[in-house]
Parts: C-alpha cells; structure tokens; sequence
C-alpha cells in the first residue's frame, strides 16, 4: 500500500510537471502568434505606404509629362472658361481647356456636377465647333472623373488632324453613351482663338 501511494504521489508529480510544461508551451505559443501579428500589421503598414507612394509618383511623371509637353508646345492656348445662373453670378463649375495647336487638346472640368445631374446613366461630353462649319458639332468625347483630383474631370484629344478644326469647345450632359448631336444644355463655352502663351 505504501508502494501503490508512492506510485500516485509519482505520477500526481509527474501529471503536474506535464501540465506545467504544456500550460508553458501554450503561453509561448500564444506569444509567438502575437508577435507574428504585430510583425504582419507592420509589413502591411509599409507595403501600404509603399504602395501609395508609388500611386503617387506615378501620378506625378504622367502629370510632369503633360505639363512638359505643353510648355514645349509652339503655339499654346490656355483658356479658362466659366459660366454664369440667370441672375449673373458665376456658377460653381469651371474649366480650363489647354491647346496645343495642331498637337492636343486637353479639357480639364471642376464642379460639374453642382445640379446634380451625373449619374451612371448620365456623362458630360464635350463638343467641338469649327469656324468654317457653322451650327455644327463634332463629339470628342465623354469627360471622365480625374482620379488625380477630386471633382476634377479630363478629357484629352490627341488627334492633330481633330484638333486642327476646332475653333470653340463646350459641354453637355448626355447618356453616359454620348449623344451623336448635342441635346443638353451647353455649359463652360470656350473660344479657342489665338494663341495665349507662344
């Protein structure tokens, strides 16, 4: 009998240190998991950053690109056009249309959406008219929203032989297909005249 309780006490012994070990292993375990952790939300952390550091310098080159090839343009205009409400006052939106004559043309729109008409059925596209083709309109294109800017909508053309009839641009809210005529309301009219900046 002395024997059989030196055996329990033994394996009692033994159980415990076994439990030490494993409630040991476990406690490390949950360490290890929550140091791993804090080392994935850093790496996320950087490769965010990185990430968005990298958007932003490629924002930038295209943004220096354009800007590049319009200071080396001959023969630049550089119009800014806004409208006027019924009372006079200006309204919110504005553009600014960039020319480089004979090259491209670049329309830049901010505020459009002040009536709240664009919606995912709803564009603005812009239109062109040529001097010598009166009451005429050529579509260059829908106006998308610049992801560079907020509220800030781009168009370029970059067809010489497009640009070299335009003599006036302007806007209109069309289906988000466009329109083959304009039927909205012109907006942000812009005669494109002589150039501003040889």
């Amino acid at each position: 009998m002395l024997d059989e309780s030196r055996d329990r006490e033994k394996l009692l012994a033994q159980a415990k240190d076994e439990a030490a070990r494993s409630s040991q292993l476990r406690i490390n375990d949950v360490a290890s998991l929550v140091e791993q952790q804090t080392r994935i939300t850093e790496l996320t952390n950087k490769l965010r950053i990185a990430s968005a550091t990298l958007d932003m310098e490629r924002q930038l080159a295209a943004a220096g690109k354009d800007v590049r090839e319009l200071m080396v343009a001959r023969q630049l205009h550089v119009i800014d056009v806004r409208d006027n409400d019924r009372s006079g006052k200006p309204r919110k939106a504005f553009g600014r249309v960039f020319l480089a004559e004979g090259k491209s043309l670049t329309f830049y729109a901010f505020d459009l959406n002040e009536d709240g008409i664009f919606n995912a059925k709803r564009g603005f596209q812009v239109w062109a008219a040529s001097e010598t083709a009166k009451n005429s309109a050529r579509s260059l294109g829908l106006l998308h929203v610049d992801a560079k800017a907020p509220g800030r909508w781009v168009l370029r053309v970059e067809n010489p032989d497009l640009v070299k009839e335009v003599s006036s641009v302007f806007v209109t809210a069309e289906s988000a297909a466009g329109g083959k005529q304009p039927s909205g309301q012109k907006m942000l009219y812009a005669y494109l005249g002589e150039p501003n900046h040889p």
